[in-house]
């Protein structure tokens, strides 16, 4: 699904835990690398330019809180909040990051 929507605009896919983030990202990289799109993947300890840089990719990797921890710098970090894809049943934070979306769909 992320791979799919990657190629109509930006789109973060939100992951349950660090594990599946990376196994998201290889899943990803190779598919992306053939058709020429960016993947990024958000990690914690990520600085402020890092954090910057991934948000430009089409796909961008990371887990909930990787991406709950960005809330409110948008303008910073030149957030554009196109469309999520998530793992799992959104709650707490989760459905407050989730309004900032224009589209939401289901991992």
């Amino acid at each position: 699904m992320a791979a799919w929507l990657g190629l109509e605009g930006v789109v973060h896919l939100l992951t349950v835990s660090e594990e599946s983030a990376v196994a998201h990202t290889k899943q990803l990289e190779s598919v992306f690398a053939l058709l020429g799109r960016r993947l990024a993947r958000l990690s914690a300890g990520d600085s402020a330019e890092v954090r910057a840089a991934a948000y430009e990719a089409d796909v961008v990797v990371g887990t909930v809180d990787d991406f709950v921890a960005d809330l409110g710098r948008e303008t910073e970090l030149g957030i554009v909040r196109h469309a999520a894809v998530i793992e799992g049943d959104p709650t707490g934070a989760l459905v407050q990051l989730l309004d900032m979306y224009r589209r939401v769909m289901p991992g």
